[in-house]
C-alpha cells in the first residue's frame, strides 16, 4: 500500500516536464508511489493550474495560435462549454469556418451568443455519418 500525504493549497504550483501518455501508463502513475495528480486530471470550473503551469500555457498559446490562423477548424463530439475560456474563447474569436459534428442546438445556440466572426457550418450530429462532409469542409 503507498502512503500519500501531500496538501495542495491555492497558489502552489510546481514545474514540471509533461509528456503525453497512454491509458496503462497513467494507470500506472497513478497506483504507483507519487501523490501528485496528473498534469490535467484535474476539471473543475475556475482551478488553477499547479502542475506543469508552464507547459499548459504553451500548449493553451500554440491552441490560440493554431485557431486564429486556421481557415478551417473542425471540431467533432465536443459539447460547447463557455467557461472553459481556454477553449472556446479562440473558437469564438477565430475568423476561420468553424465546423461543427455533435449536437446541433447546442452549438446554434453557443454560436448565436458568442461567435463573433467567421462562418459556421454544422456538418451533421454523428462522426461516422459526418466523415464525407469534414472532408470537403476542410478541402474547400
Amino acid at each position: 500500500m503507498v502512503n500519500r500525504s501531500v496538501s495542495y493549497a491555492v497558489g502552489v504550483s510546481w514545474g514540471a516536464r509533461l509528456r503525453a501518455a497512454s491509458l496503462e501508463d497513467v494507470r500506472r502513475y497513478c497506483e504507483g508511489d507519487t501523490a501528485l495528480y496528473p498534469a490535467m486530471a484535474v476539471v473543475a470550473h475556475g482551478k488553477p493550474i499547479q502542475v506543469g503551469p508552464e507547459a499548459i500555457e504553451q500548449i493553451q498559446d500554440t491552441w490560440r495560435r493554431a485557431v486564429a490562423s486556421a481557415g478551417s477548424i473542425v471540431v467533432v463530439g465536443v459539447r460547447p462549454h463557455p467557461p472553459d475560456k481556454h477553449i472556446w474563447g479562440p473558437l469564438a474569436r477565430a475568423p476561420g469556418t468553424l465546423c461543427f459534428v455533435g449536437n446541433r442546438a447546442v452549438f446554434v445556440e453557443w454560436a448565436a451568443e458568442y461567435r463573433q466572426k467567421g462562418r459556421c457550418i454544422e456538418l451533421g450530429e454523428r462522426f461516422e455519418a459526418s466523415v464525407q462532409a469534414i472532408a470537403e469542409a476542410v478541402t474547400g
